[in-house]
């Protein structure tokens, strides 16, 4: 119900300005050639180039184009029951750890619902959606000693993304654990690793031995490593607020509880099999730290061992309070309010989160269009932006959109500069959110020879609400600020109104 509920904003969400148009052309070209048999167009896939290799990846998104074609809606469709899947596993994984409905509930839905994963909710370009699914389906399996897909599961998840080799490690963790303290081989387990270690040597000649392209921005500096971990830990204990320290806390004294008391080998062995849990969420945290881009929906494939984690913890809180009737009744009354207004308020700003990107797409899709429409054939869009990385496939992308999308792929589409102006009309377009490379009154008395008529379209404003835990921490803030300051109650920072900076002004530029 609450995936439903998400659904509703894609059904009006165009193709995303970034990743869609090129996935969509790589996926055209996948397509064609197995249809042909003209199996050189498949070298993009097995020979990406830049220290990439994302056969799976590439090989899914030509079977979203496959459903799909240049219809949106069917690719999100497709996006959602990725998602959907995901969250399937993690219920059934935490399931068959406490034999609990309710735990496997409450995970799925914090894999859901976390800030973290919000944006991958509303983008079909990332990997981090597919890889997260099969990284549970392939712990799924191993768990169920189905060893054959736990190994299939694997294999698909270190060929989706670069970093998805890293998987095999925290099984190596519990198979060592298990046979220095309990003297166990656990043979499947072992089987596991080895064939993480054959599946991460082509990954790892392919990225971290190739000092060009995409492998130059992964960078082993110390300072800025310990940086970009104090960045990525910082947002997931917001996102899992409260029940990240909570949850933590408990675990860590049932772990001394445990080693004080000398329990039994049973109990020992789930200690390690669910600190596994913790184990996946460290290591695919702890591989994004030396890539130099920090984004929150990178951790969406660390966010599956997370919210496992805490399922189980729910689980184990809920079984330690059976001894007082009383307190666990009130404490779950408490929990069932907090978690009800947890799903509410996260389903309504996820929900704002796909009306904003409903209506961005709608903006971008709608000046591509008039572009389509107004550019006159062989002639050229300049972009005013910095020409650095960060702009580079925004410029491109413009270009197969309006190849793919508009039928127009005769327009050139490049940077702005103003020492080099077309001979024939051209239209420049800029947008403040993206650094600009001349000011606009820098660019009019440039191009003062030109006749110019400027097109602006503002964006709309947006209400969003806070979440019930930061509507609860602002009430508090300010009633106490009122008590001690005697500062005025208002509004601010409870409801705010979200307003994009983004906006396009659009030259139509012709020689006098």
């Amino acid at each position: 119900m609450v995936l439903i509920a998400l659904f509703i904003p894609a059904l009006a969400i165009k193709f995303s300005w970034i990743d869609d148009g090129y996935d969509i052309l790589i996926s055209r070209q996948i397509v064609n050639s197995i249809r042909s048999l003209d199996f050189k167009g498949l070298r993009i896939v097995f020979f990406e180039g830049n220290g990439r290799l994302r056969i799976i990846y590439w090989f899914y998104q030509a079977f979203e184009y496959l459903l799909g074609g240049t219809n949106p809606l069917i690719h999100f469709a497709v996006h959602f029951s990725v998602i959907f899947a995901t969250s399937i596993f993690i219920f059934e994984i935490v399931k068959s750890f406490t034999k609990s409905n309710l735990a496997g509930f409450f995970s799925g839905l914090l894999y859901l619902l976390s800030p973290i994963n919000t944006e991958n909710i509303y983008r079909l370009g990332p990997q981090e959606p597919i890889l997260a699914l099969f990284i549970v389906a392939s712990l799924f399996y191993l768990i169920k000693r189905r060893f054959t897909l736990a190994i299939l599961f694997l294999f698909l998840a270190t060929l989706t993304k670069e970093t998805g080799f890293v998987l095999w490690l925290p099984i190596l963790l519990v198979y060592l654990l298990k046979r220095v303290f309990y003297k166990k081989r656990d043979i499947d387990f072992k089987k596991y690793c080895l064939c993480g270690i054959v599946f991460s040597l082509p990954v790892l000649a392919t990225t971290l031995f190739r000092k060009s392209g995409y492998s130059q921005n992964y960078a082993f500096n110390i300072g800025d490593m310990a940086h970009s971990f104090s960045y990525y830990l910082d947002s997931v204990v917001k996102g899992f607020a409260p029940f990240f320290g909570i949850f933590v806390l408990v675990y860590l004294a049932r772990l001394a509880w445990f080693f004080w008391k000398k329990r039994a080998e049973k109990e020992g062995l789930r200690f390690i099999e669910e600190g596994m849990f913790i184990a996946v969420f460290l290591v695919f945290l702890l591989i994004q730290l030396p890539w130099k881009f920090l984004l929150d929906r990178y951790l969406m494939p660390a966010t599956v061992g997370l919210v496992i984690f805490l399922g189980i913890e729910f689980s184990e809180v809920s079984r330690l309070l059976t001894y007082n009737i009383k307190l666990k009744s009130l404490l779950g009354g408490i929990f069932l309010i907090y978690l009800t207004f947890m799903i509410g308020g996260d389903t309504l700003r996820i929900y704002l989160q796909g009306v904003r990107t409903a209506y961005s797409t709608e903006f971008v899709q709608k000046l591509f269009s008039d572009l389509a429409v107004s550019v006159p054939k062989g002639g050229t869009v300049l972009y005013n932006f910095r020409q650095e990385e960060q702009t580079q496939e925004p410029v491109i992308e413009t270009g197969i959109h309006l190849g793919l999308f508009y039928n127009r792929p005769d327009i050139t589409v490049s940077y702005l500069d103003l020492k080099h102006l077309p001979n024939s009309r051209f239209f420049i377009v800029g947008t403040s959110i993206i650094p600009e490379q001349y000011q606009r009154g820098l660019i009019e008395a440039s191009i003062i020879n030109y006749k110019s008529e400027e097109n602006r379209v503002q964006e709309n404003k947006f209400l969003v609400l806070t979440t019930p835990f930061n509507l609860v921490k602002q009430i508090s803030k300010k009633l106490v600020q009122f008590v001690v300051y005697r500062k005025p109650v208002t509004s601010e920072g409870i409801y705010t109104y979200y307003i994009s900076k983004d906006y396009w002004y659009k030259y139509d530029v012709k020689k006098q």
